[in-house]
């Protein structure tokens, strides 16, 4: 194993070297996913599109280590998608990158995927703020809107050029009034609080450009705000992270600024920002932390109401660890924690990073400007861009005039099944239908549903061995070769023991007959 570049081996004194996969479409994403039985967060099929990113924003740890910007190609994506969506039963897509705007295709990605029914929803993960054109929101808008995500990061041009952000506040507005007109209903704006050179004019000017994005807005604003963790192999793994009571302080002067009607502020547990901060430049040392740590209580931190300071704070008095050690500011002559791992980023780049965020000198994208040096482009590697020859449509319009044929289905509820509660038993139902390849029936209007309906549902964790749904079909179906389909895509305690054509009854006629 200690003969593999980029596997770390401490017996091995050579300096681990990260890989780079430099074709991205010689590693097919995975398509054959898991799929929880649960609901999640992002219950929908997720492809990455592109990986690495060279906008450079001097904050962004993932900016940095994974570079270069390399682009899957549409076909693949799209080949991925079909797949995905025929194996999972998931109604919903979504294209994953660190900055999905950036992809040179995504106009056309958005016409192949967007679902001419609205079966299929389309999303994309938080949009660059000068990302968004009048055209691809358009596209996006086509299918249904919840919410709209934007990360300018901070509230003044001057804190943007610090942190090499690259847009700027008419930037945001020009945004914010396009997906206004384009009928999204609430929007989500990113903060960070504690950036280098802030001052108390750039967190006053973070509640100013909310009231002013709520303006042109006039729906539902949620105000995200998170305090700045440096973070190691970027311009800033050497500043200081903001004090707790600052932070609550910047917390406090928001809360009481933004109480405007339709406005949500949200931000991070300061506590969490804090042991984030510690354990993102820590030692080998902070191992003993953790085990310390679990050992006095802390549990399931990751959970806000599980969370505790108090095991942590008591571990690093046990320990005799110094949390300063970790959150103050960093001497950059000096050797880092992290520098025996060769993430390929020069050093030497991240320190005049540093200088020129001092100095207010933005650094341009390297694959439209000239070459940054940051150290990453060497022996074959390089930015990679697949530009498309145009959209490929992923589904078939739209058919009108089609049929609606009823069929109840019956089936038992037993096992680890009767824990199962009536969404997501919907919910596992409908992605059986849409693997077993029935072209069921939706409504009509803005946001289409599979017409499913169900008897009454048996209480949360009592077996039943005869639950029945009706599902209406576009054509008509022999009744054994529907009950032939679903039997492989329902999870074991779902046995389908009936299926004919024919309009559900009332729950007696089957519980009686």
């Amino acid at each position: 194993m200690a003969g593999i570049e980029g596997v770390f081996n401490p017996v091995n004194p050579a300096r681990p070297k990260k890989r780079i996969l430099t074709d991205l479409d010689r590693y097919p994403f995975p398509w054959n996913l898991v799929v929880p039985n649960i609901s999640i967060i992002h219950d929908r099929v997720g492809v990455e599109v592109a990986r690495g990113c060279t906008r450079g924003c001097r904050f962004c740890q993932a900016g940095m280590i994974y570079r270069p910007y390399r682009e899957r190609s549409m076909e693949s994506v799209i080949e991925t998608f079909s797949k995905a969506l025929e194996s999972t039963g998931y109604d919903g897509l979504s294209s994953l990158a660190l900055s999905v705007t950036d992809l040179s295709y995504l106009e056309d990605l958005i016409a192949s995927i967007v679902d001419p029914s609205r079966k299929v929803s389309v999303g994309l993960p938080s949009i660059r703020v000068e990302g968004l054109s009048g055209e691809l929101a358009e596209k996006i808008a086509f299918v249904k809107k919840t919410g709209f995500t934007l990360a300018p990061e901070a509230g003044t041009d001057r804190l943007r050029n610090v942190i090499n952000k690259g847009n700027t506040e008419d930037d945001l507005l020009r945004t914010v009034g396009i997906v206004k007109g384009s009928g999204w209903q609430a929007i989500k704006l990113y903060f960070m609080v504690g950036l280098p050179t802030e001052t108390e004019e750039d967190i006053e000017s973070i509640a100013r450009l909310a009231e002013k994005v709520h303006m042109i807005f006039k729906s539902r604003v949620t105000v995200s705000i998170s305090a700045f963790v440096p973070k190691p192999f970027t311009p800033f793994q050497w500043e200081p992270e903001i004090t707790i009571e600052k932070y609550r302080h910047y917390l406090g002067y928001l809360s009481a600024r933004l109480r405007h009607r339709g406005m949500r502020l949200k931000w991070q547990e300061p506590y969490l920002s804090f042991l984030e901060g510690i354990f993102a430049r820590g030692d080998s040392s902070l191992s003993s932390l953790v085990v310390k740590a679990e050992q006095l209580g802390a549990y399931l931190d990751g959970w806000g109401d599980m969370f505790s300071v108090e095991p942590w704070m008591r571990a690093f008095d046990s320990l005799g660890i110094d949390p300063e050690d970790y959150l103050g500011e960093l001497d950059a002559s000096k050797e880092l924690p992290w520098d025996f791992v060769d993430m390929r980023i020069d050093k030497a780049f991240l320190r005049e990073e540093r200088e020129k965020a001092y100095s207010l000198v933005t650094s341009d994208d390297c694959r439209y400007g000239p070459c940054l040096t940051c150290g990453v482009c060497e022996g074959g590697i390089s930015n990679v861009i697949k530009p498309s020859r145009g959209p490929y449509p992923l589904f078939k319009k739209a058919e009108e005039g089609i049929q609606s044929i009823p069929y109840v289905v019956g089936l038992a509820k037993q096992g680890i099944l009767r824990f199962m509660g009536a969404r997501d038993w919907e919910a596992m139902i409908k992605r059986a239908i849409r693997r077993a390849g029935l072209q069921a029936v939706y409504s009509r209007g803005y946001s289409p549903n599979m017409k499913l309906k169900f008897i009454p549902p048996v209480a949360f964790g009592i077996a039943s061995l005869s639950e029945y749904f009706q599902v209406n079909l576009e054509q008509y179906m022999d009744a054994e070769d529907i009950m032939r389909s679903l039997r492989s895509e329902f999870l074991e305690g779902a046995s389908i023991f009936y299926c004919a054509q024919e309009k559900l009854r009332p729950v007696e006629a089957y519980v009686f007959e």
